[in-house]
């Protein structure tokens, strides 16, 4: 079975989660794709997010700091926002079939403009909390969804 790394962004935005219909899948996904050759996971979900819904996006920590330990400090260490959620997800494509190390983050939309223009998606939605249990996506979304606006909220990030 081939392995992938993969990073997603769930991206908030007053009480609202960003969702675009898959091309491949045919439902709703949040933003994110394959870490790329000589990239990281978050390197890759700020080129995904702007390659598929057009936005630049600031990563934010969604746990609290004091539950941290830092442990950077020198110039070879650095330590990155903690990711919402680390998956593994069986994934199959209609032509192939392979497994998602699935690195997921929670972000804002960094400015109020699109950047440039999306290019894996026609269908690009913001979607309410209430309007999560009944989109056609998978569980897992449906749930860090959830997860992502609660934590938004309990942050004060709009």
């Amino acid at each position: 079975m081939k392995n992938c790394i993969s990073a997603t962004c769930f991206v908030v935005d007053n009480g609202r989660v960003l969702f675009l219909k898959h091309r491949k899948l045919g439902n709703w996904m949040p933003p994110g794709g394959h870490v790329e050759e000589n990239e990281n996971p978050l390197q890759a979900v700020h080129r995904e997010l702007l390659e598929e819904v057009g936005y630049k996006v600031k990563v934010i920590d969604p746990y609290p700091k004091e539950h941290k330990v830092v442990v950077s400090g020198t110039s070879d260490t650095v330590e990155l926002p903690t990711p919402l959620s680390v998956l593994l997800e069986h994934v199959e494509y209609p032509t192939e079939k392979h497994d998602h190390f699935d690195i997921v983050y929670l972000a804002v939309v960094d400015g109020t403009q699109k950047q440039v223009a999306a290019e894996s998606s026609d269908e690009l939605r913001w979607i309410k909390e209430d309007e999560i249990d009944g989109l056609n996506t998978y569980h897992n979304c449906k749930v860090l969804a959830h997860r992502a606006l609660s934590i938004a909220k309990s942050l004060k990030v709009k």
